[in-house]
């Protein structure tokens, strides 16, 4: 009888590890303006792209718990390639002197115009703009881990390291969710 129950239950933890943990194969639409979208990267349940709907580059994100849009409002100018830790947006933030920047400015065309790029970043939470690097030679390519930040500078590459504040440390449910049936399941295979 012992061993019945024991079954049961490692049967009804698999049922609910695979539910929770399975593949999905359903494709689902997180942004379908017509404008041109790219970009895009994801952290935990927030995605974030460049997105062409106002004719410059802006950032654009979506959170998957609340299946909801949001616009991450920043200067004049084109906001490209986007990067993401917890709840700090990073991008380079394209512009000249007098922001007369043309409509769908791509990389093949800035030898023909004298502009430049800084890396900028978003706190989501406060929903505050921030300058990261804004020094005369062109920045691209911020990168994002902890609270260190990355980013090319033409020849060289830089770093700094933001606030601890600013990075808000979350606590990871899925992560512990996954440990707790992992030792369960690993205790009732013990039992038999």
């Amino acid at each position: 009888m012992k061993k019945v129950k024991v079954i049961m239950g490692m049967m009804v933890i698999s049922i609910l590890t695979f539910s929770v943990f399975a593949y999905g194969t359903e494709r689902f639409p997180l942004c379908t303006d017509p404008a041109c979208q790219g970009q895009s990267v994801l952290y935990e349940n927030i995605v974030v792209w460049r997105d062409y709907r106002n004719d410059d580059g802006d950032i654009y994100g979506y959170d998957l718990m609340n299946s909801s849009e949001f616009f991450i409002p920043a200067s004049p100018g084109y906001q490209w390639h986007p990067a993401i830790y917890k709840n700090v947006v990073l991008w380079e933030y394209w512009t000249n002197n007098d922001n007369s920047l043309p409509a769908y400015l791509h990389p093949e065309d800035i030898d023909d115009i004298e502009i430049y790029s800084d890396i900028y970043g978003y706190d989501l939470e406060t929903q505050t703009e921030f300058p990261i690097c804004t020094d005369s030679d062109t920045q691209w390519d911020p990168k994002i881990y902890g609270n260190t930040v990355i980013w090319h500078d033409w020849k060289d590459i830089y770093g700094t390291m933001l606030e601890k504040t600013l990075v808000k440390e979350t606590f990871d449910t899925l992560v512990l969710l996954r440990s707790i049936m992992m030792r369960v399941e690993s205790l009732l295979l013990s039992i038999l």
